[in-house]
């Protein structure tokens, strides 16, 4: 079967959990050990080593421009390490995405640093980037992890995913 190819929106806290987790079982497959954690470790046979990170989208200019597998682990996240031992395999460079109102304005200024955002001083993606971006990498389907709230954002990305056919 073929790899389930995801794009991350939100390269926060859920998804280097997300990330670190598929790492973590991906390196248990075949070994002695139990999968405690996952519920359904086989989903129409899919298991976790079937799982590629093929593209992701940020506006932290800690994570922008960063691999996937190191922007996980950048500020302000604060998920707990699964396994600090991400794989390089699989890890796009996290791309700016739009900003809309995907950042509450007090977050912008909130101090310490490590605890709010820090916006990219990069052009954000527009939305015939981000489509010829989903195809290029033949992503599968798309995983919103912005903060609750992101209305117009979250429209965005569901308008983007029409337009690119990806769930």
């Amino acid at each position: 079967m073929e790899p389930i190819r995801c794009a991350l929106v939100g390269v926060g806290n859920c998804a280097s959990a997300l990330v670190q987790g598929v790492h973590f079982y991906r390196k248990q497959q075949g070994a002695a050990v139990s999968n405690s954690g996952i519920s359904y470790p086989s989903i129409g046979g899919y298991e976790a080593r079937d799982i590629v990170f093929a593209a992701a989208w940020d506006v932290d200019a800690r994570k922008v421009g960063t691999p996937l597998h190191a922007a996980i682990f950048a500020e302000p996240n604060c998920c707990y390490t699964i396994d600090a031992s991400v794989a390089e395999v699989d890890s796009p460079l996290v791309r700016m995405g739009p900003v809309l109102d995907g950042v509450a304005p007090h977050m912008l200024t909130h101090e310490p640093a490590a605890r709010s955002f820090r916006l990219a001083d990069a052009t954000p993606d527009s939305a015939g980037d981000i489509v010829a971006a989903l195809r290029a990498a033949r992503v599968d389907v798309l995983i919103n992890y912005l903060p609750v709230g992101s209305q117009a954002a979250t429209e965005f990305w569901a308008e983007v995913c029409l337009e690119a056919r990806v769930p």
